[in-house]
């Protein structure tokens, strides 16, 4: 099927409206227009999670890097007992295949939402994603040119509290900050939080609605100590996208980087109250 139809049923599927790519307005149809126009090569890099850390280290330094424990081609190649005890396996050339390892040992593994599954279902479940094209599920082009396929394994960052670490997600458009997108963890509990420049609190989130509901953006987040330095590694980044989200991990204080992104959610999330769509869409300048 052609990009621009998968796109409009895609969207319409989704969102419960026809899609207006001739004169796109609002952050999710702009979305669905740079999935159809926007394809700088350097994306491919940004998206794989493998190329783009070398990237991030040339430009940036190895500190803010989770290091790679393992690298396979296949899952032949994977002997879980040399593994440590907790990690993290996912692949390089798509989204949504990361699984988390608590505890090897007891056979604790989660998947991306946190539900439990077995190391069998894993292990297939990567053998399959290692043979598809990413590009397909959503037309996000810079999946489409991945060459390589791979499995990295990486070690399971968490908090002193066991819990995982806030998920920094910041939005740039044409180069300059929007907002940042927190996924904050308290107790096993999720939120999703919404700070502009200065942290100070937003009035809305962008997400996906599975994800939203009367409690989302209620908690208070400390702002990372190293807010600054992401910002600033973050807007580097931004100067070569339109639009894109830059991800980082505040762990105790300490910062790592995570991936970069973008389409929020295959650009189909939303925003609660759904007037900011059209308010960021007017700020998204895609000629």
């Amino acid at each position: 099927m052609p990009d621009r139809w998968f796109i409009e049923l895609r969207y319409e599927e989704r969102m419960g409206k026809t899609v207006n790519l001739k004169n796109p307005r609002t952050v999710a149809e702009k979305m669905m227009w740079l999935k159809l126009h926007d394809h700088n090569p350097i994306y491919t890099i940004f998206a794989d999670k493998y190329q783009s850390k070398i990237w991030f280290k040339e430009h940036f330094g190895e500190l803010y890097i989770i290091p790679n424990l393992a690298i396979y081609k296949s899952v032949d190649e994977i002997n879980i007992n040399e593994l440590p005890n907790q990690f993290v396996i996912k692949c390089n050339h798509d989204s949504g295949s990361a699984f988390l390892c608590y505890d090897r040992q007891n056979f604790q593994f989660v998947d991306k939402n946190g539900v439990k599954c077995e190391w069998n279902y894993i292990v297939n479940y990567l053998r399959k994603a290692l043979l598809e094209n990413y590009f397909f599920y959503d037309r996000e082009w810079p999946y489409k040119n991945i060459k390589e396929h791979l499995i990295l394994v990486e070690p399971l960052c968490l908090t002193k509290e066991g819990n995982l670490p806030n998920d920094i997600k910041m939005f740039f458009c044409n180069g300059e900050f929007w907002f940042t997108n927190v996924t904050y963890w308290n107790a096993g509990e999720q939120d999703r939080c919404t700070y502009d420049v200065n942290w100070e609190r937003m009035p809305f989130v962008y997400t996906n609605p599975t994800l939203y509901n009367e409690r989302t953006n209620t908690s208070n987040v400390p702002c990372p100590p190293h807010y600054k330095e992401m910002l600033k590694i973050g807007k580097e980044i931004a100067s070569y996208c339109k639009f894109v989200r830059v991800d980082f991990y505040d762990i105790d204080g300490e910062m790592k980087y995570g991936e970069i992104t973008f389409y929020n959610g295959g650009g189909l999330d939303r925003f609660y109250p759904e007037e900011y769509d059209l308010f960021y869409g007017n700020k998204l300048v895609l000629k």
